[in-house]
């Protein structure tokens, strides 16, 4: 038996390295002769390594079909997907038009949620069916491999909260996006033909950079524009985490240059102030932007988690006639929990958000304004042009 066992063994072995072996040959074939003979892929890129690993796992687990039992070679060919965007490309995949759906049912989501424990990885969702939703409205969600995004509103306050909260599976799938895709364009667009352009799933005007000059622009890691005496600034890290300075914290364009490249910066947002940080109630009682003691349109942006985020938007809409101040706005975020960081945004008729290239909220004069930028979220999963490319 030791005999037989041990000659299983050396099988076993053989077979590994054969199939390791032609699979790096067949790689570095392909990668050699295709270098320099055709345009990158638009869009979407994924791990290369990723692909590699399939193909190992999926030779390995035929060659030892025979060999060893069928569940185990089932164990060995499961290797996880892993999606990311390319950076470099301002458009992402477009999302599938089926996967937006529309329910009054609060249980249907709760389905939903309960379906998506892999991208979720132990997260909890902000969405909470027992929150008595405003009446009549209609919840929107949009769920793939890489995103889960669900879109409702309630009435706080007697103003209405539009909620966005999303989970994405990479960082690469949350965004800014400038009009144009370039800093200081003189053309602005709606918030929702913004969305169209990059097909982003959710969206949400970000903060007017144009409109006025104040605090830390930084847009694909580059630092553009610095005035950093009065404001409180966002960052947005390569791995999706957001950071925040403070008045007085960087007052030049050397300075956040450095700043964005020791902590990996991808983008920021200059508009505040900052409402949580670090799970505490940081929001002043005065600003010298977004004037935020006046009851006004109000947007924000928070973190819940790795890759878990929230928009938040506070319009009037059919009888709920309010608005809000800023410190209320960092006072009900605060007292829902679990909002780790949150910003704020440009409000007023500024204040839009989109979902599936429409605006959801009750924008001020209920008319949609251009702008300069927006911050959005994309699927990952490649369209079937790209999967078949």
């Amino acid at each position: 038996m030791k005999k037989t066992a041990k000659i299983i063994a050396m099988i076993v072995l053989s077979c590994l390295c054969i199939v390791f072996a032609a699979a790096a040959a067949k790689w570095m074939v392909y990668n050699v002769n295709t270098a320099g003979t055709s345009e990158p892929k638009p869009a979407v890129t994924t791990d290369i390594m990723h692909h590699f690993d399939a193909y190992v796992a999926g030779a390995t687990a035929e060659a030892l079909g025979g060999i060893v039992p069928a569940s185990a070679a089932a164990e060995l060919a499961k290797v996880e997907q892993v999606y990311m965007l390319d950076r470099t490309q301002v458009v992402a995949p477009e999302p599938n038009p089926a996967f937006f759906k529309t329910t009054t049912n609060p249980a249907e989501i709760d389905l939903v949620i309960s379906t998506c424990a892999d991208l979720l990885d132990g997260q909890e969702m902000h969405w909470d069916s027992s929150r008595e939703l405003m009446p009549g409205s209609t919840i929107h969600y949009y769920m793939d491999e890489t995103i889960l995004a669900i879109n409702w509103k309630e009435v706080i306050h007697n103003a209405v909260y539009t909620f966005t909260e999303v989970k994405v599976m990479d960082a690469s799938q949350f965004r800014r996006y400038m009009a144009d895709d370039t800093f200081g364009s003189s053309i602005q667009y709606r918030a929702s033909e913004m969305a169209a352009t990059v097909n982003a799933v959710a969206a949400s005007s970000a903060d007017f950079y144009k409109h006025r000059n104040f605090g830390v622009v930084v847009y694909k890691g580059e630092a553009l524009r610095v005035d950093g005496k009065f404001a409180h600034n966002m960052y947005v890290d390569m791995n999706g985490d957001f950071h925040f300075t403070y008045p007085g914290e960087i007052m030049t364009v050397e300075e956040a240059q450095q700043y964005v490249d020791e902590n990996d910066i991808n983008f920021s947002l200059a508009f505040g102030p900052i409402l949580i940080d670090n799970g505490e109630n940081v929001t002043p009682r005065d600003y010298p932007l977004g004037e935020p003691t006046v009851i006004y349109a109000r947007a924000a942006i928070c973190q819940l988690d790795t890759l878990h985020y929230m928009l938040v938007h506070v319009n009037e809409e059919q009888a709920y006639v309010a608005h809000a101040t800023v410190p209320q706005l960092g006072e009900t975020l605060y007292n829902r929990g679990g909002i780790k960081m949150a910003y704020t945004l440009d409000g007023g008729q500024t204040a839009t958000c989109v979902f599936n290239d429409q605006v959801i909220n009750r924008v001020v004069y209920n008319n949609e304004r251009t702008m300069s930028d927006i911050v959005f979220f994309n699927t990952a999963l490649p369209g079937e042009e790209e999967a078949e490319g």
